[in-house]
């Protein structure tokens, strides 16, 4: 009876996974992760730990693509737990790979260069050629990041190198991209502009459009780098037109603004040009004062104007240094020529919390990283285990240590206003739906419900993030 018992639950919990998979092969995200976590429950009720960590790795994935990066650090954590205590080497080296990505994301650069560190260690001990040179990239761009660009080259330099024994055109076409990048860096720009077109043809061959518009981009960046305004403007209006046919908007916003700034840019350099020759023209010696006539002299009191013309135009190529990436541009440029960033004066500006560029209050996504400026990102780091918690959390959810030196109080919700359970998203009375996260407010959202306190944690909790209590 008992057997029979066992067998039909581990079926519920399959049909449960099954579904899931489903769901998410057709892009269909919500249900899938309702479903992962419904078939997560089902599977720890028998104590199947393998399929327990490949759904909270996949629940993981989810998040990530939803922008919840809390959320997703705390399932790829659980799942690294259980491959560790499994001791599948590879798939833990490969979560500690997404943990890494996430840091990256939150600008944690320490904690993420430690994970990706111990991935690649994991890696080198398995010889998993493609994992090291992926996981050399990520070291790579947080060298670069870092502004130690020597130690990013050489990783990416080792990554091409074993991408090249592996055959692997994409893998190098990315590690050529990063070296052109950091050369750019460096000031040397024929040899970035050498190490773009290379990277360039390698898309091409590969027909990867969206990484054919990022070469196109980054040759256009050093033409106009090296004061060939024209040709970069060329091959920024060639990218622009495959970002248009991909349809994708935040970076058809980016290269938009870069491409108005070069043709003011050019515009600017025709007048000075025009102007010089006028100029030159009126400089040509008269034979005598006396015999000039009317319509000379006419030209020769414009001069006066022309040359205060030519003082505006000098003063508006003044330069100004771009607060990102310390490009400099005309004084008269609203955006950076190399990266886009605004160079107005900023007014009710919003910090982004990935990558620290100044956004206008109320923007709903970052204009320099597309990421989402309206969930609460905010997260703290445990002092005892370095896991990154939501702000306001009394105790860490994965060790428990107090946090309640950094306890930031959430005021009480008005009468008139309908809390998310899921998100914490004030709603108007009456509304059916979260208009922040979607989420049904009439519906309790399914937790681990502590035993001393009564307060509902995320199913993956070892913690109450409200007492401290363990909850399993």
């Amino acid at each position: 009876m008992n057997e029979n018992n066992e067998a039909g639950k581990q079926q519920i919990a399959k049909d449960l996974l099954d579904r899931a998979l489903l769901l998410l092969d057709t892009e269909k995200l919500d249900e899938a992760l309702s479903y992962f976590q419904k078939s997560y429950e089902a599977y720890e009720q028998i104590h199947d730990e393998e399929k327990m960590a490949l759904i909270l790795a996949n629940i993981g994935t989810l998040y990530k693509e939803k922008n919840k990066l809390y959320d997703a650090l705390e399932s790829f954590q659980e799942a690294s737990k259980l491959y560790k205590k499994r001791e599948e080497k590879e798939k833990y080296a490969h979560s500690l790979s997404q943990i890494g990505a996430i840091y990256m994301d939150a600008a944690e650069h320490e904690e993420a260069l430690n994970t990706f560190q111990e991935a690649y260690e994991i890696y080198e001990e398995l010889d998993a050629k493609e994992h090291l040179g992926l996981t050399l990239i990520d070291i790579g761009i947080i060298k670069m990041r870092e502004e130690k660009l020597d130690d990013a080259l050489d990783n990416f330099e080792t990554s091409h190198g074993i991408f090249n024994d592996l055959e692997d055109k994409e893998g190098k076409s990315t590690c050529l991209g990063n070296i052109g990048i950091i050369y750019k860096r460096k000031g040397d720009l024929e040899k970035a502009l050498e190490y773009h077109q290379e990277a360039l043809g390698i898309d091409e061959e590969l027909d990867i459009k969206e990484d054919i518009a990022h070469d196109l981009s980054n040759i256009g960046l050093t033409y106009v780098e090296m004061g060939n305004l024209k040709e970069g403007l060329e091959f920024f209006e060639r990218a622009e037109a495959i970002f248009k046919e991909q349809e994708d908007e935040f970076q058809i916003e980016k290269i938009s603004k870069v491409i108005s700034t070069v043709k003011t840019k050019i515009e600017a350099e025709e007048k000075i040009e025009l102007e010089k020759e006028k100029m030159e023209a009126l400089e040509k010696p008269l034979e005598s004062k006396q015999e000039i006539p009317e319509d000379i002299l006419g030209q020769t009191i414009s001069e006066s104007a022309n040359n205060q013309h030519i003082k505006e135009i000098d003063q508006s190529l003044d330069q100004v240094k771009c607060e990102k990436c310390g490009h400099v541009n005309n004084e008269d440029s609203k955006f950076c020529l190399n990266c886009g960033f605004s160079l107005e004066e900023p007014q009710d500006m919003e910090k982004c919390p990935k990558c620290g560029v100044l956004n206008k209050s109320g923007s709903r996504f970052c204009g320099n990283c597309g990421f989402s400026l309206e969930e609460p990102q905010d997260m703290e780091k445990c002092p005892k285990c370095g896991v990154l918690n939501k702000s306001g959390s009394r105790f860490c959810g994965n060790c428990g240590f107090s946090l309640e030196g950094t306890v930031h109080k959430t005021p009480e919700p008005k009468e008139s206003e309908s809390i998310c359970s899921h998100c914490g998203f004030k709603n108007k009375e009456g509304v059916k739906f979260c208009i922040s996260c979607g989420k049904n407010l009439g519906i309790a959202v399914i937790g681990n419900v502590c035993s001393k306190c009564g307060f509902k944690n995320k199913n993956e909790a070892l913690f109450c993030r409200e007492c401290g209590n363990k909850l399993k």
